[in-house]
C-alpha cells in the first residue's frame, strides 16, 4: 500500500485552523438553537399561565342574582383548547351541570366539575371548616387523597397550570424512606403526590401494576389502638403499622378488606387542633 507523504507544518496549521473555525461555527449554531428553545419555553410558560388565569377568572365570575346561568362552559372550553379531553357532560336543569376531565389527559385521575346553583365561592356559614365524626369513642377526620405519580415535579406543573393550588411544604422524603411526597391544597382540600425514591419502593410497584392514579385515602384518628381492636373484632386486620417519632402512628386497611380501596389511618397528637399542612 502506498503511503501518503507526511504533512508539513503549514498544512497542519491550516487544517487545525479550519477545524477551529468549524467548532466555532458549531458553537454559535448551538447557542442560537438554545436561545430559540429558551424563547419557545418562555412562550409556552406564558401560554400556560394565561390558561390557568383564564380558567380561574372564568370560574370566579359571579352569576347574576336569580339566574341559573352557565359558568361551567367557559372554563371547560379553555381546558379543551389546552388539549384536555372533556367527557361525560351532564345538564341536570336549573344551572346544575357537570363535566369530567378524562384520566388520559390528567395524572391518571378522573376529575369532575360541578356547577352548583347558588355557589358563590365560599361554604355556607353552618358548614364546619374542619369536620370531625365520632364512632365508638374514636374521632375521625379525612386528611387527604394520595396520588401515585412518576414525577411529582411534572404533576405539580400540571396542577398549577389548571388549578389555583397552594404548596405548603416542598417535596421531601416520606416516613419510610422509600418515597418522596408533596402536599398541595386546592380550596383547603389536601392532595398528596407520591413518587418512588428507589426501584424497590411500594410506589414503584404500584406504578408498574396500575400506572399513575389514585393510591389511598388517609384518615386521621385520635385513638388508633382502640380502632384497631374494634376492626379486628369485625374481622378486619390493620397492616403495615408503624410508630413515627413525635407521637404519631400509622396503619392501613388492605384493599381486599375495603372494597378495593387502600385506607391509611394516622394517629395525630394534635388531633382536634389545626390540620397539619
Amino acid at each position: 500500500m502506498e503511503q501518503s507523504a507526511p504533512l508539513g507544518p503549514d498544512r497542519v496549521i491550516d487544517i487545525l485552523a479550519r477545524a477551529c473555525e468549524d467548532v466555532s461555527d458549531l458553537a454559535i449554531h448551538l447557542e442560537q438553537t438554545l436561545q430559540n428553545l429558551r424563547e419557545v419555553d418562555n412562550h409556552l410558560s406564558k401560554a400556560k399561565a394565561m390558561d390557568a388565569a383564564a380558567v380561574r377568572a372564568a370560574v370566579a365570575q359571579p352569576l347574576p342574582a336569580g339566574t341559573a346561568g352557565d359558568r361551567l362552559a367557559s372554563p371547560v372550553a379553555i381546558l379543551e383548547r389546552a388539549g384536555l379531553r372533556i367527557v361525560d357532560r351532564g345538564d341536570h336543569g336549573n344551572g346544575d351541570k357537570t363535566a369530567f376531565i378524562s384520566p388520559r389527559t390528567t395524572p391518571g385521575i378522573l376529575i369532575q366539575f360541578w356547577q352548583v346553583p347558588g355557589f358563590r365561592g365560599a361554604p355556607p356559614g353552618d358548614v364546619p371548616t374542619d369536620p370531625v365524626a365520632t364512632q365508638a369513642g374514636v374521632r375521625f377526620r379525612v386528611d387527604h387523597l394520595a396520588l401515585a405519580v412518576r414525577s411529582i415535579d411534572a404533576t405539580l406543573t400540571w396542577f398549577r397550570r389548571f388549578f389555583p393550588v397552594e404548596i405548603t411544604r416542598r417535596k421531601h422524603l416520606g416516613w419510610d424512606g422509600s418515597h418522596h411526597l408533596l402536599h398541595l391544597w386546592l380550596a383547603d382540600y389536601k392532595l398528596e403526590l407520591l413518587e418512588p425514591a428507589h426501584p424497590e419502593s411500594f410506589v414503584e410497584r404500584f406504578l408498574a401494576r396500575r400506572g399513575e392514579g389514585f393510591h389511598h385515602l388517609a384518615i386521621d384518628v385520635d385513638r388508633l389502638d382502640v380502632l384497631a381492636e374494634r376492626l379486628a373484632a369485625d374481622g378486619v386486620k390493620l397492616v403495615a403499622g408503624a410508630e413515627i417519632p413525635g407521637g404519631r402512628k400509622t396503619a392501613f386497611i388492605h384493599p381486599r378488606d375495603a372494597h378495593g380501596v387502600l385506607i391509611q389511618f394516622w394517629q395525630e397528637p394534635e388531633f382536634g387542633g389545626p390540620r397539619r399542612r
